[in-house]
């Protein structure tokens, strides 16, 4: 991607400088200075020096960051080809020894974690412009796998946690989103997340049972902070596939062809004159732009802290006809009502709309999908034929046209996704306080879809379908969280709560095949000669007990003991609910006496080992019910009639749920201050 800011050459500036340490004037090698909220970023050299280059006119903010050192901004503006020299001089900073994590259902300082978890803040997110927040992730978090399924904006991404555990149901990790369970990463807006804190083993997952088996995701997003401000942020770049796969060109297919013994004689060509090559991945691919624009309100008082967001992403994809554009808002309020009450509330809405090209189906007689297409039609076929049509393939069979794919298909998904949730709290007594949160989840989907007459897969027919689904979701949370410390060794946080969850889908489709023509599309799926069509609904529930106990003796030895207890609507009777312990002790071998002499090159050595089960229903809602279907045809006489039932489904009583028992044994080093870190798990 090309960040904004290449113009024209005779307009565009550079700034250089030297970066120091400004208690010794020490030149820092390996400090970034980076253009805040692009991708334009330089490491210093061993002398300290520095050189950002092409940058166009306008405002920058510049953000100098170095280990162990202060983070430095300022802002620069320019006004088109100028040199300009800025030094930066870094104040020491002490390295954050103590973060917190969220654990679910509270936090815990990283040094006191007796679990496998990793956090990643919104610092990091904001210095590498991401279209979705999962990608924000990638590389960032041992032991997460993030893939693509394809190269389409707004393609899903396949999330692993340490691998898989399910073997018939998702093996994606578990969202939690401001204490939202089962939220969608994908659809709310990277820069409104402050931090991602991502738990891995049994002891840290065991909180959320049935749902946690392959890892959760915490995300926490940004109030509001300091005076009343508003923040205008933007990015725009260019995409472009970097290379293309070598083919052959109109004269070496020629020739190749002609040499053929048995190639077939009602096709040839003159292997003696030029031939016009049609590069078929040129015609297809482009330089896609992609911009992203955001308008935040934020601050805070003694007693409130708000924050408002606007969003706007678009993005062309380097495929044509792929694109994706979305628009979000949040609002995030939180309201001390007295010295023991708290109120707040998160909601966001999204909506998304993404046109996609076939490039992972189509295959066999369904003309293929474009990108293949590209490297299999023929360079010695134009574009278009005399008559301003799409050619065909060099001989008649099932292959389709690349731009003609692109063009005479529409495949179009729109999607609104909202959270709204509104909580309390209230401190009972020094070191008690009670939560209740009620949270609201609605997501609607729609796909249109319509292939021309003129392609393959609905030659002389033309097809139609539509798709939509709802699903709404209701969830209420309530946790009592008990602190005491007993003496100067002794601290413990007893957490303990329920929570009950219910979500409703609908869904329905409709397809409709022989149309006349291609005008009206999916539009006017009715006027199709045969249409077909189909609904479901289903309500699934989840009632859950919960606890953790945190024990801590004089800061060195460490102990972790967690159950929770689904009960979940998709099964039976007799096995509707499930236990879900874990226990996990650690010791911070570098707290004792034998041990600190060593600092500060070793300034942190903890061991942790923990153990425990978590789960997944594993099957969908009434799974364990007999199931009839109907519309079967039977005979009366020599009458067939087609309104028969018949069992596709037994009952079955005994289906339970799928279970992980989990081990963990890790160390956690730190070295210098903390400046160098190390984490191992097995």
């Amino acid at each position: 991607m090309l960040a904004a800011g290449a113009s024209a050459q005779d307009t565009t500036s550079t700034i250089t400088g030297v970066v120091r340490a400004r208690e010794t004037e020490v030149v820092l090698y390996g400090a970034i200075v980076q253009v805040v909220k692009t991708r334009i970023r330089v490491e210093t050299d061993a002398q300290g020096g520095y050189a950002l280059r092409g940058l166009a006119p306008g405002p920058y903010q510049l953000r100098v960051q170095a280990l162990g050192y202060a983070p430095v901004d300022t802002t620069v503006v320019l006004r088109g080809a100028e040199q300009i020299s800025l030094d930066f001089r870094l104040p020491p900073s002490a390295i954050e020894l103590n973060p917190v994590v969220s654990i679910g259902y509270g936090t815990v300082r990283k040094k006191d974690l007796t679990g496998s978890a990793s956090s990643v803040n919104g610092t990091e997110i904001e210095t590498n412009p991401v279209e979705r927040a999962e990608q924000a992730l990638a590389g960032r978090v041992p032991g997460m796998q993030i893939q693509t399924t394809n190269a389409q904006p707004d393609a899903e991404l396949r999330i692993r946690v340490r691998g898989g555990n399910s073997l018939s149901a998702s093996n994606a990790p578990l969202v939690v989103i401001d204490g939202v369970v089962g939220a969608d990463l994908s659809l709310i807006n990277p820069n409104d997340i402050e931090t991602f804190d991502i738990l891995k083993d049994a002891s840290a997952t065991a909180i959320y049972g049935a749902r946690g088996g392959n890892g959760v995701i915490m995300v926490t997003t940004k109030g509001g902070q300091g005076p009343i401000h508003l923040d205008y942020s933007s990015y725009l770049g260019m995409q472009n596939v970097t290379k293309h796969i070598d083919v052959l060109n109109a004269n070496q297919f020629a020739l190749l062809y002609m040499r053929n013994p048995t190639h077939n004689t009602s096709i040839s060509f003159d292997t003696l004159t030029q031939l016009q090559t049609t590069d078929w991945q040129n015609v297809a691919y482009r330089a896609a732009p992609i911009q992203n624009h955001e308008l935040r309100v934020s601050g805070s008082t003694e007693d409130t802290h708000l924050m408002f967001s606007a969003n706007w992403y678009d993005q062309q994809g380097v495929l044509l006809g792929s694109d994706v554009t979305r628009g979000s808002l949040r609002f995030n309020l939180d309201q001390n009502v007295g010295a023991r009450f708290r109120l707040g509330t998160r909601a966001t809405y999204s909506r998304t709309v993404a046109n996609d090209a076939r490039v992972n189906d189509g295959y066999g007689s369904a003309g293929g999908p474009v990108t293949m297409e590209t490297l299999r039609f023929a360079p010695t076929i134009p574009v278009y034929d005399a008559n301003g049509n799409f050619s065909g393939p060099l001989f008649p069979g099932a292959n389709d046209n690349p731009l003609a794919i692109i063009d005479l298909r529409q495949d179009q998904t729109t999607r609104g996704y909202g959270i709204g949730t509104l909580f309390g709290e209230f401190d009972v007594a020094r070191g008690l306080t009670l939560r209740s949160s009620l949270s609201y989840t609605a997501n609607d989907f729609i796909e249109q879809q319509y292939t021309s007459r003129r392609l393959q897969a609905a030659l002389n027919q033309g097809q139609a379908n539509v798709n939509n689904s709802t699903a709404i979701t209701w969830l209420s949370e309530n946790t009592a969280t008990l602190h005491r410390t007993l003496g100067r060794k002794h601290d413990f946080t007893l957490v303990g709560g329920w929570s009950a969850q219910q979500t409703d889908n609908s869904a329905n489709n409709a397809q409709g095949v022989g149309f006349t023509n291609d005008i009206l599309g999916y539009n006017r799926l009715n006027v199709a000669q045969t249409v077909t069509g189909g609904s479901s609904a289903s309500r699934h529930r989840l009632l859950s007990f919960f606890g953790r106990l945190n024990y801590n003796f004089a800061g060195k030895y460490l102990v972790t003991a967690t159950m929770r207890d689904d009960g979940s609507s998709v099964f039976a009777v007799n096995n509707k609910w499930a236990l879900f312990p874990s226990a996990a002790v650690a010791w911070r071998a570098s707290d004792e006496p034998f041990l600190r002499k060593l600092a500060p090159a070793v300034s942190e050595l903890k061991l942790r080992l923990s153990g425990g089960r978590s789960g997944s229903e594993a099957i969908g809602s009434y799974n364990s019910l007999a199931a009839w279907s109907i519309g079967s045809p039977y005979a009366i006489g020599t009458t067939t009639l087609f309104n028969g039932a018949t069992i596709n489904r037994f009952a079955n009583p005994n289906l339970h749920w799928e279970t992980t028992t989990q081990y963990d044994l890790g160390l956690d080093l730190g070295l210098f201050d903390n400046r160098v870190t190390l984490t191992a798990d097995a």
